[in-house]
């Protein structure tokens, strides 16, 4: 704390991929950035890391006079990034997180990570009085890595451990806890809106009916869902982002119009709009042990290696449609 002085923006710089396949996804983060910043004078340079590598780019962008680097976003750039001589002297906010993370004094990583909003489920589950969880995860890259870092979270709240079980047939995790002989218990279901409403309709015509107080993420929140996939999900709770939790909001409205109300799109807009309000707060995310804020994509924290956590708000299916869940 000795050394710590707040945040002087004097130069931004932001790397996306600004062409190429992830345009689309740069672009929509670059929107919500820009947005968020309004009329804020701060220079923003703006790189394209599909235009060159990640080591010139920052190089460039320090020439110009950037002391805040918010980016890059694609892992295989981070990696580059972590691997860069020109990271020193430098406040960099990656907009993704990999294996490779490790706690560098002027790095932090920010980022919609399953594991973040699996972890906050965690979170959730715990400070709602359950004392046993079980999860029912697919057996594919995003399970496994939402799994574990549920399990960890888990473990680290109450000493105990969460039975996780994989399936390949949604089914197969219904039949999976039924042998388990569960008598009340917390189920955190991942996978996506079709995954999730079979998990849960298969549990309503089974033994476990009203054993299980059921929790999901984001993912099966879909603009596509109507009211026949409200009706069966009755009383599962699940996280998204504050953004598309109050549809009345002017931000929800702008971000609806931009992403033609595709949710994952509007998502992103929401995390190039808190870069922006991390990038402000560098700093004191990095050097004030506890510092958050609310932002559009969660309240936010810095976690370990400066890794920002975010606790997401929480929705309920109830009577054909969604409600705030307390």
């Amino acid at each position: 704390m000795s050394n710590f002085q707040q945040t002087q923006l004097n130069s931004v710089a932001l790397l996306l991929p600004l062409s190429g396949d992830a345009k689309i996804l740069g672009d929509i983060i670059k929107r919500g950035f820009n947005d968020a910043k309004a009329d804020d004078s701060t220079a923003v340079q703006t790189f394209d890391t599909d235009s060159s590598d990640v080591n010139s780019l920052i190089s460039q962008a320090k020439q110009q006079g950037a002391n805040v680097i918010v980016g890059p976003l694609l892992k295989s750039r981070v990696d580059e990034m972590l691997l860069s001589p020109e990271i020193q002297n430098v406040n960099i906010l990656a907009l993704n997180a990999t294996e490779n993370v490790r706690n560098i004094a002027q790095v932090c990583y920010y980022g919609l990570s399953p594991e973040s909003e699996a972890q906050s489920g965690a979170e959730k589950i715990y400070q709602d009085g359950n004392s046993v969880a079980i999860v029912a995860a697919p057996q594919d890259d995003y399970g496994n890595r939402s799994a574990e870092a549920f399990a960890k979270r888990w473990r680290q709240l109450t000493n105990s451990d969460a039975d996780v079980r994989y399936y390949n047939q949604p089914l197969d995790a219904v039949a999976a806890i039924q042998n388990a002989g569960v008598s009340k218990a917390a189920l955190y279901i991942l996978g996506n809106a079709e995954q999730v409403l079979e998990i849960k309709q298969g549990i309503d015509s089974s033994t476990l009916k009203d054993r299980l107080a059921i929790y999901t993420s984001s993912r099966s929140n879909s603009p596509n869902n109507g009211i026949d996939f409200y009706t069966s999900m009755e009383g599962v709770k699940f996280s998204e982002v504050p953004l598309l939790a109050d549809q009345s909001s002017s931000e929800y409205k702008k971000a609806e119009n931009l992403a033609n109300s595709d949710f994952s799109m509007m998502r992103l807009y929401a995390m190039g709009a808190d870069a922006w309000s991390l990038a402000t707060k560098f700093n004191e995310f990095r050097h004030i042990p506890g510092y958050k804020i609310s932002g559009l994509t969660g309240e936010l924290k810095a976690g370990q290696h400066c890794n920002i956590e975010r606790s997401l708000s929480w929705m309920q299916y109830r009577n054909g449609a969604i409600q705030q869940a307390y």
